[in-house]
């Protein structure tokens, strides 16, 4: 008994080349889509991601502007005096204890006046820190620098900032002799992230070295 004929499967429209050639069409398709769906999706939420952060650090740094021409305007934002401008004030009336660092490095203060931006300070170089006779070390008259730029900063930041010296400049003049020797720094530019301070110091009317100090400023705990 002969059965109904099987009908003839019907011929592909593709030859296996042609078949091989529509599927890697078809993938590269689909890895196209997937592409677009990334940058129409993730590239504008990173973006905005981005863009938040960089706001958030642009205010910061607009902020401390705002509060650092408050400094040298002659006063706080608050109206009150910082926990390092109340410092700066005992160090000039010489009713503060001389932390261990300062008479290790011998940067004893003998006089003090300061305003925001500026200070005036005289330190004695003692004999011992000569390598010549009558010739004061000059990585000593350095840490003078230093220090009196540090003076400047606690003039200015607030009690939640911290600053660290990154680069420090001395143009040697003359020879600094033991003794008194007069410390003047000003403020020259300041950001949120950075300041740079001039000091020159003087000794018997003359200046013996100059140098720029730059410190570098954030949030403690950063």
């Amino acid at each position: 008994m002969s059965g109904s004929p099987t009908p003839a499967a019907a011929p592909s429209r593709f030859l296996p080349t042609e078949r091989r050639a529509a599927a890697l069409v078809l993938g590269a398709a689909f890895v196209l889509l997937a592409d677009t769906s990334i940058v129409n999706v993730a590239v504008p939420s990173l973006q905005r991601d981005l863009g938040a952060a960089g706001r958030a650090e642009a205010s910061d740094r607009s902020l401390m502007t705002r509060k650092v021409a408050a400094y040298v305007d002659g006063s706080s934002p608050s109206g009150a005096l910082t926990m390092r401008q109340k410092m700066l004030d005992e160090i000039a009336a010489g009713g503060t204890p001389v932390p261990a660092y300062v008479a290790r490095l011998s940067l004893q203060v003998a006089t003090m006046e300061w305003h925001a931006g500026f200070v005036a300070v005289t330190f004695r170089i003692p004999d011992d820190l000569c390598v010549e006779p009558d010739v004061a070390f000059g990585g000593h008259v350095a840490g003078i620098h230093d220090q009196a730029a540090g003076f400047v900063l606690c003039g200015l930041l607030d009690d939640d900032m911290v600053f660290a010296t990154t680069r420090l400049d001395v143009r040697y003049l003359t020879v600094t002799r033991p003794g008194e020797v007069r410390a003047e720094a000003t403020l020259h530019t300041m950001n949120g992230r950075s300041a740079d301070v001039r000091v020159s110091l003087t000794q018997a009317g003359r200046v013996t070295s100059e140098s720029l100090v730059t410190e570098a400023i954030r949030k403690a705990g950063r």
